[in-house]
């Protein structure tokens, strides 16, 4: 067996190591994979169901919550979007490196509201 040296994470974020093994634990750094990731219902009371690089969900008052990342994205960089299982809408906003903001609005009345089941998802740099 040969021995090939693994991708940098320069490399891995250049995209310029296509002919180098990327080691699972560098997979994260590859700018086609989600940095951060959550979901989660706030219809009755938080919580969270599944996530990653989440530290934590927090419930800001009828209709908004921010996910709070354990490691930081560079906010210039990063873009975050999401789904909802309610007939509600939602913005998604990046507040800063280490928190990205949920809004949801209902979709009948236009009023902000609690919704269902939640997923939201963070792409950009680490």
């Amino acid at each position: 067996m040969t021995y090939r040296p693994g991708a940098t994470t320069a490399e891995i974020v250049a995209e310029s190591a296509v002919a180098k093994p990327v080691r699972p634990d560098r997979v994260r750094y590859s700018p086609g994979v989600a940095k951060a990731w959550a979901r989660y219902s706030n219809s009755s009371g938080l919580t969270v169901t599944n996530s990653y690089n989440v530290t934590s969900v927090t419930d800001n008052g009828v209709g908004v919550a921010t996910l709070n990342l354990t490691n930081p994205v560079t906010a210039a960089l990063a873009v975050a979007t999401g789904g909802q299982t309610a007939a509600r809408s939602f913005t998604v906003a990046i507040v800063s490196t280490t928190a990205i903001q949920v809004t949801g609005v209902n979709s009948t009345t236009g009023a902000v509201d609690d919704m269902g089941t939640n997923c939201v998802v963070v792409y950009g740099d680490l």
